[in-house]
């Protein structure tokens, strides 16, 4: 989900959304106004997408980690399709960092989301190579919706498109369910 703005040497950008990374916390009061709301955010806690395939011949599975002010996003990339092999060490890794809740939107298809801003910490492959994908400190704008209480989505768009502009839409083919 959070996969697109990866651009990791020797294989193919994936174009799932970016979003997943960089992870949202999302209030469940009625309170819209612009700041920190994660508190009582619903979304804290552990998310994770299942095995999917990207858009090369690779699989993948991500787990997110959502505490009251933070985020951990960890990818891993597969050769096989239900993600049971040994995931490819330079294409897997961890995102962390901080997010910022800001008021309600309603996206292109009339659903409510939260808009929110993700702050990269730290990157890292685990073979120690770079992401060449979020730099530390970079900010990016995202949207985030609950459906229930168990399946998290983000917005659409790419990590690039992210930094420059808040995505409308959500991308509704990979939801992280609650575990």
């Amino acid at each position: 989900m959070l996969r697109s703005f990866l651009k990791v040497p020797t294989f193919p950008v994936a174009t799932v959304v970016l979003t997943g990374f960089l992870l949202a916390s999302c209030s469940s009061s009625d309170d819209s106004s612009d700041g920190d709301m994660a508190g009582s955010s619903p979304y804290v806690g552990t998310w994770a997408s299942g095995c999917f395939q990207l858009d090369s011949a690779e699989y993948s599975d991500e787990t997110i980690v959502i505490t009251a002010e933070t985020f951990t996003y960890s990818f891993n990339t597969h050769n096989v399709a239900d993600c049971s092999d040994e995931p490819m060490a330079f294409a897997s890794g961890q995102i962390r960092g901080n997010y910022t809740e800001f008021s309600d939107t309603t996206t292109d298809s009339g659903l409510t989301a939260r808009e929110v801003s993700y702050t990269v910490v730290t990157t890292a492959l685990a073979d120690g190579s770079v992401i060449d994908g979020p730099l530390d400190g970079q900010t990016i704008q995202d949207i985030v919706h609950i459906d229930g209480s168990d399946l998290l989505y983000f917005g659409e768009g790419d990590f690039e498109a992210k930094v420059i502009a808040r995505p409308t839409a959500l991308n509704l083919d990979l939801g992280f369910t609650r575990q």
